[in-house]
């Protein structure tokens, strides 16, 4: 029997980028610039891959709902796991950030961050599950990997099996598509699309982060879901 993944799939083919609505009210030179700076950005001495919307956005979202644990796909140069483990303990919450990357980030220690190796298409064959079965709630998990449609699916379709009412997922870097980024085919906006449209009425796209700053002014265009 064909996988939920690939019915999805099949039903969801490449659309061209013309057409797709998940544009973000910043012009074209403005977010260059933005994205320029951002990989100049350090935390703590990391590398923090992180654009100033997304900072101010995942402060507001951490205070609000005080995750308990965060999923991280995705480590980078680990700033990033680093910014969030900090966040957390400024706000006086006790919480885990688990990272997760096909290299595992050795070179990164941090009290309340833990890295581990995984493959975004193949999460369940990691450690991630084991852990997630022990780890406190509310959890929040940020998508941070390939960018592709394959891999932010089926990063969705597993932390779907997850994730409890009121709970976040966060998808970046749907802005890929206004950057013109054309080797993403559009990934991960078209995977949220094909996600929503397979599981109707379980979540909602949370405008309220998405649309703070004005319409998708955010690296995660359409990207902020909550499981209803």
């Amino acid at each position: 029997m064909a996988s939920l993944i690939d019915r999805i799939r099949r039903r969801w083919p490449r659309r061209p980028l013309a057409i797709d609505k998940a544009r973000s009210a910043l012009e074209r030179r403005t977010i260059d610039s933005i994205q320029a700076a951002t990989f100049r950005y350090t935390y703590k001495g990391y590398p923090f891959i992180k654009n100033p919307f997304e900072i101010a956005l995942y402060t507001r979202l951490l205070d609000r709902e005080r995750p308990r644990t965060i999923v991280e796909i995705g480590s980078a140069g680990g700033g990033g796991a680093v910014w969030l483990a900090s966040q957390m303990s400024a706000l006086g919450v006790d919480a885990k950030v688990i990272s997760v990357d096909i290299l595992r980030q050795r070179n990164v220690k941090e009290p309340n961050v833990r890295f581990i190796r995984g493959d975004v298409h193949q999460l369940g064959a990691s450690t991630l599950p084991a852990l997630l079965d022990d780890a406190e709630r509310p959890f929040l998990v940020i998508d941070d990997g390939p960018h592709t449609f394959d891999g932010v699916l089926a990063s969705l379709e597993f932390f779907h099996g997850y994730l409890r009412s009121g709970e976040y997922m966060v998808v970046e870097d749907g802005i890929v598509k206004d950057m013109r980024m054309v080797e993403f085919e559009n990934g991960p906006n078209r995977a949220v699309a094909a996600f929503l449209a397979a599981h109707p009425g379980e979540y909602e796209t949370d405008r309220s982060y998405c649309n703070f700053y004005g319409q998708n002014v955010t690296w995660a265009t359409n990207g902020y879901l909550r499981k209803v």
